[in-house]
């Protein structure tokens, strides 16, 4: 996951302009699944982005039908319950699963450049790098 939903659905529409930029520079069928890459990377911030909505609902209807109880113990469950979660997430945001969506725009852009430069060789202009 990245840092947020906003992040996620941005830096996935962004990588899907590379992917499509990538596949733009693939002029030989083998290199259509290094191409394609970035849509793959594109694909999965954006599912991520809706996992992070899907996650919201999840733990108000587990942990709001807790709060919602008439009984006592019950509703100290659903708080328990919803500070662990918070906890957890928490954790787990500042971990490597974080810089996912950083990861995948710079490989992406890695892959459209190293097209654009086999372009450019076959096309007889020099390499940027």
């Amino acid at each position: 996951m990245c840092f947020s939903p906003e992040a996620d659905f941005v830096s996935g529409a962004v990588i899907g302009l590379v992917g499509v930029a990538s596949l733009r520079e693939a002029r030989h069928p083998r290199e259509v699944p290094l191409a394609a890459l970035p849509l793959a990377f594109a694909l999965h911030q954006i599912t991520e982005g809706f996992v992070w909505l899907v996650t919201a609902l999840y733990i108000v209807a587990t942990c709001g039908s807790f709060v919602l109880s008439s009984q006592r113990r019950i509703v100290w469950f659903g708080v328990a319950n919803a500070a662990a979660v918070a906890t957890i997430v928490r954790v787990q945001s500042e971990g490597l699963t974080s810089l996912w969506c950083l990861w995948a725009g710079i490989v992406s852009v890695l892959i459209y450049l190293q097209l654009r430069d086999w372009r450019d060789a076959e096309e007889g202009q020099p390499a940027l790098a």
